[in-house]
């Protein structure tokens, strides 16, 4: 069933492609299309660290990390993502940032929830609530 599946599949593509294109060539390109998705988003990750390292004003880098954390959580790197999370938190308290505050703490939750610690993130979205008050 599954050899009848990829035969319709190669038809189908080479009717939508061309019969000079083989299965070789496509996933060429789509290998190249990923990795070139993901070396983008190491160019974002290594220029928020940038603003985070060299940036003056506090402000700036809570917001920095707020989107360092973003990136690391759609690569799925929790560890990381938690990390931003936190010192996003530390800042935010450091400048009296209350509503980068609570959302640091929906961060810091938001990744253990996706870590599989579930005690910890339903810990974590309280302080949020208690913050946003």
């Amino acid at each position: 069933m599954k050899n009848m599946q990829l035969m319709r599949f190669k038809k189908s593509l080479n009717d939508l492609l061309g019969a000079s294109v083989n299965l070789f060539t496509v996933l060429t390109i789509l290998m190249s299309c990923y990795s070139s998705s993901i070396r983008c988003q190491n160019v974002r990750i290594d220029s928020l660290h940038s603003v985070i390292t060299s940036s003056l004003e506090d402000s700036i880098k809570v917001r920095a990390l707020e989107k360092l954390q973003r990136e690391y959580v759609t690569l799925t790197h929790y560890e990381e993502a938690l990390k931003a999370s936190i010192d996003m938190l530390e800042l935010a308290i450091k400048v009296e940032d209350h509503t980068s505050e609570a959302r640091a703490h929906a961060h810091v939750a938001y990744c253990y929830y996706f870590m599989g610690e579930y005690t910890n993130a339903v810990n974590w979205i309280k302080r949020a609530a208690r913050s946003a008050e």
